[in-house]
């Protein structure tokens, strides 16, 4: 398998549109978990888009890359380096995945501890998407965010 036109593949058809750009997403899905390597996630990331018409086949990506949480000591990392990158076009998606770390707190303590770690840029921009998080649903997640944001303090 070529990752490159794999990657390609699955950017080109992320908006899925029609029956054709659905199968030619799935297959690229397909091919990449044949490889079965977390490494790999900083090219799925790039198959998520705010725009997208077929949110059950985005979903599958949601949990193909939740999968690679069995890489714990790799997988924040990768995932708050290359997560920042696709703000621009899937900021909800961006969104999602955060708030499906949130609710774990497991997971939201080891996610903090890599971020506390990171660049100040990648930092701020994951700061961001969570104070976003909590201002749009606060009831829900404010003591959440919060706990993430003191445990950058520490």
């Amino acid at each position: 398998m070529d990752i490159k036109i794999e990657t390609e593949r699955l950017q080109k058809n992320r908006l899925m549109r029609n029956n054709e750009e659905i199968a030619e997403f799935e297959l690229a899905l397909d091919n990449f978990l044949e490889l079965d390597d977390c490494e790999n996630m900083k090219y799925l990331l790039k198959g998520f888009d705010d725009k997208t018409e077929e949110l059950g086949v985005t979903w599958r990506l949601v949990h193909i890359i939740e999968s690679c949480r069995i890489h714990k000591e790799r997988y924040y990392e990768i995932f708050a380096r290359e997560v920042v990158k696709i703000l621009d076009f899937a900021s909800e998606w961006v969104q999602i995945l955060h708030i499906r770390i949130l609710n774990s707190p497991e997971e939201l303590n080891k996610y903090a501890i890599v971020v506390k770690n990171l660049d100040n840029d990648i930092k701020n921009k994951i700061f961001q998407v969570m104070i976003k998080i909590k201002e749009e649903k606060a009831e829900k997640f404010s003591n959440k965010v919060n706990k993430f944001l003191e445990l950058q303090d520490n």
